[in-house]
């Protein structure tokens, strides 16, 4: 199966292929890896990419789906073929200033999301706080199990919109992290700290 699909705002080339044992092999943008998942509850899944598990969270939006992986909310969705638009009429590239992650905007770099629907159970940090890449600054719980999201950037805490006992929807951005000057980039550390 080949599709272009746009990954958080980037269209991407995707081939799936059926491997041995129940294995995919997909090649994104011509680099190859082989998938395999070991475990799904239908939201949550343990997946197995090349030599590395990653534990992803799922969630249905319309044709597109929020993917939840390594402390980012991304919004997978299949490419349409373009359509000729009126003049003066703004296309998929003005999506991004139009607000709310549930829009399809792209996350802004630090940002911290739910990966499901979910009830925030402890807020770790607060405005202002220094944070390093990896550290826990929310608690969210969602079908019994709770999940320390972290961050996935070294800074500061610019904004706290997480508040303990809150229903929070996927993709809500419950804290913001600014990157410091010179800060780390994203380590690729998991969603969960072990804590």
């Amino acid at each position: 199966m080949e599709r272009k699909l746009s990954v958080a705002g980037r269209v991407h080339q995707v081939v799936a292929q059926a491997a041995e044992a129940g294995a995919l092999r997909v090649r994104v943008d011509g680099a190859v890896t082989e998938v395999r998942v070991l475990a799904s509850d239908g939201a949550r899944h343990l997946v197995e990419a090349g030599q590395e598990l990653r534990e992803l969270f799922t969630v249905r939006d319309g044709d597109a789906t929020w993917v939840w992986c390594r402390g980012r909310a991304l919004r997978v969705e299949p490419v349409r073929p373009a359509r000729a638009r009126p003049a003066g009429q703004a296309g998929p590239e003005a999506s991004a200033a139009r607000g709310p992650v549930s829009d399809g905007a792209r996350l802004p770099e630090g940002a911290v999301a739910a990966p499901t629907s979910s009830v925030v159970v402890a807020v770790l940090v607060e405005e202002g706080q220094a944070v390093q890449a990896g550290q826990g600054l929310v608690v969210v719980s969602a079908m019994k199990t709770e999940t320390r999201l972290v961050s996935a950037i070294a800074g500061k805490v610019a904004a706290v919109s997480a508040r303990p006992g809150t229903a929070v929807r996927a993709g809500e951005v419950l804290v913001q992290v600014t990157a410091e000057a010179g800060g780390e980039a994203p380590t690729g550390r998991g969603a969960r700290d072990g804590g």
